[in-house]
């Protein structure tokens, strides 16, 4: 199996995500809003990437700068978003003309080198109108766990070729995705972000098999490992492009033990009613055994009676019989 032949490299990259506020920003239909990114990561990164993200779905590339010089963008968006960097910390995108439909939360990933990825705070932009914007919540996956499950989540693309890069992000609620872990798919390679690999060796893996399946194994969930996950796939020198969305749900352990000491209360009445029809039972059935004791008793001393009238019957007659011979005989 392919995960056995998985050669597992970790590393301890500094990948934040999520950790700082999200900013709320309203726009009016045809405004020109100016979303930033900051990091100090951006300076010298070769790498820039925008991303769109509607409620639980799976996030949006909207654009990918190389080198600080050529950008790549979605073609329906080519002329209405633009991007540069205004100093060594900050990158800006710019949205002329918005509308009810580019609502959603907005934040940018910065990539030293294919593998290295973190994300800015990320900015949730609401756009007024009466456009009611869902995402493509038909296409992310719900899954309930219990503490303590095994879980494996799975994601599917035909992007992957032998130079592509597989990452695996986890989000909880409008923060930045996090980092967990990449794939370099034709060396199988994986490299761990140092919160994955904080919480113990085995507990979170990653895998790809030989028809491209992405595999997400979280071994032993708890409640903080709730969240939305989802994969990316980025090939060479390219940008990354994020498959559906699966939201995992692990019941909280508190919430989970409750429910359980309340299995237990309604399963403890029934036992004790249980207990008592079978103590009930025993004490008809020794009532019954007592009233058939007595009733062999009492058909016992009627018996010894007849049988002593009978003796004494026989003896007597046996007498008077006696008696009668020898009165005769005098006679």
């Amino acid at each position: 199996m392919v995960l056995a032949l998985l050669l597992c490299v970790v590393g301890l990259l500094s990948v934040s995500g999520g950790s700082q506020a999200t900013l709320m920003l309203e726009a009016e239909p045809g405004d020109i809003v100016t979303l930033q990114c900051h990091s100090n990561l951006i300076d010298g990164s070769p790498y820039i990437h925008w991303f769109k993200q509607i409620n639980n779905s799976a996030p949006e590339f909207l654009l990918f700068m190389l080198y600080s010089v050529h950008v790549i963008k979605r073609p329906h968006d080519f002329e209405r978003i633009m991007v540069f960097v205004n100093n060594s910390t900050t990158v800006s995108l710019i949205i002329r003309e918005v509308r009810s439909a580019d609502s959603g939360l907005y934040f940018c990933g910065i990539q030293r080198m294919p593998g290295q990825i973190t994300f800015s705070s990320a900015t949730l932009l609401q756009v007024k109108g009466l456009l009611s914007v869902s995402g493509n919540s038909q296409d992310t996956l719900m899954l309930e766990a219990e503490p303590g499950d095994n879980v494996t989540l799975q994601c599917h693309s035909n992007l992957i070729d032998p130079w592509s890069y597989i990452y695996w992000f986890k989000q909880i609620n409008t923060s930045a995705p996090e980092f967990l872990l990449y794939i370099h798919y034709a060396s199988q390679m994986v490299l761990y972000s140092e919160d994955v690999v904080s919480k113990g060796p085995g507990r979170i893996t990653g895998f790809v098999n030989k028809t491209k399946s992405v595999f997400l194994m979280i071994n032993e969930v708890n409640s903080s490992d709730s969240g939305l996950y989802f994969c990316g796939i980025q090939r060479r020198h390219g940008h990354l492009t994020f498959s559906s969305a699966t939201l995992l749900q692990v019941k909280d352990e508190e919430a989970h033990d409750a429910e359980e000491a309340e299995k237990a209360e309604q399963a403890a009445p029934a036992g004790q009613a249980g207990q008592v029809e079978e103590v009930e039972e025993a004490g008809k059935a020794e009532k019954q055994a007592a009233e058939a004791g007595l009733a062999v008793q009492g058909e016992g001393s009627s018996f010894y009676f007849f049988f002593i009238l009978t003796v004494i019957f026989v003896i007597a007659t046996v007498v008077l019989s006696a008696l009668l011979i020898l009165l005769k005989a005098r006679k």
